[in-house]
């Protein structure tokens, strides 16, 4: 049987792209069926996404371009899992892989250093929203005089403005650095 449709050959070959993982990927299909996401962005997610990462694809999908999208999935490195083109990834995947893909932060204090490690998957909102507060924070520190700041010194600022903005007596009371006097400078 032969169908025809008024379709140019890029929109058919990105229908077919989709049709073809339409099982393994069923919440980017019904964002598709929905509106929510175009044929264009439905078929970048189906070229790169794993099936495990396709609720996580999808609703990044529905605020992504397609630019976007293919800038992102076409490098990030899935943990764990293959790519629809079979291959594991690439030659950069990590170490470890988390225990789930939830957002981690962990502080590690030695005497002497203090060190804060954050992990959050590339395509989800979190690490976008730490990454881009960060990086105003340092802009802002430019902006007032500081041409050398740097991303540590935006973070810094970041957690200073979360200090300094504590609405209550009380609550900015519980969290007062005290230092002891060899840190005064």
């Amino acid at each position: 049987m032969q169908v025809f449709l008024g379709l140019s050959p890029a929109n058919a070959k990105a229908l077919t792209t989709v049709a073809k993982r339409s099982s393994d990927l069923p919440e980017v299909v019904g964002k598709l069926c929905q509106g929510r996401i175009g044929l264009g962005q439905a078929a970048v997610v189906a070229q790169h996404t794993p099936a495990e990462y396709s609720a996580t694809v999808a609703g990044v999908a529905e605020n992504a371009t397609v630019n976007q999208l293919r800038r992102t999935l076409k490098r990030y490195h899935y943990l764990e899992a293959k790519h629809p083109n079979g291959t594991d990834g690439g030659d950069n995947e990590p170490d470890e892989a988390p225990e789930d893909q939830a957002a981690k932060l962990s502080f590690h204090k030695t005497l002497d250093r203090f060190e804060l490690r954050f992990s959050a998957p590339a395509v989800d909102v979190d690490g976008a929203v730490v990454e881009a507060a960060i990086r105003e924070a340092k802009d802002a520190l430019f902006t007032a005089g500081d041409t050398d700041a740097t991303l540590a010194d935006g973070l810094l600022e970041v957690t200073n403005r979360s200090l300094h903005a504590g609405s209550s007596t009380g609550r900015r009371e519980h969290y007062r650095i005290l230092l002891p006097p060899r840190h005064w400078r």
